[in-house]
């Protein structure tokens, strides 16, 4: 039997990557995540570029401006239902945990 190095290297190297990429599957989904959303900015900031005539950094600002005040607000409006939803709970919460 005659194996080569080049075969060994292949067999190998494919379960060392998978092992990789499954103790960095963390880092590697976020990096996944970033490509995504940077994409998505990009195109969004081109657009702004050519049809608004807004610089590309200073779009690129308004993208992320407007979602993190999209999501602030949204959790802003949350808030007093959250709230009226903690009061209610608090005093019936030893109820609930009393076995």
């Amino acid at each position: 039997m005659n194996i080569k190095w080049k075969d060994a290297f292949v067999f190998w190297s494919v379960p060392l990557m998978l092992f990789l990429l499954w103790y960095l599957s963390d880092i590697v989904l976020l990096a996944m995540t970033a490509l995504v959303i940077g994409s998505a900015v990009q195109i969004w900031a081109l657009w702004m570029k050519s049809k608004l005539k807004i610089p590309f950094p200073f779009g690129i600002f308004l993208i992320y401006a407007t979602f993190i005040a999209i999501l602030f607000f949204s959790f802003y409006g949350l808030l007093p239902i959250i709230g009226g939803q903690i009061k209610n709970l608090i005093p019936n919460l030893q109820l609930v945990l009393e076995f």
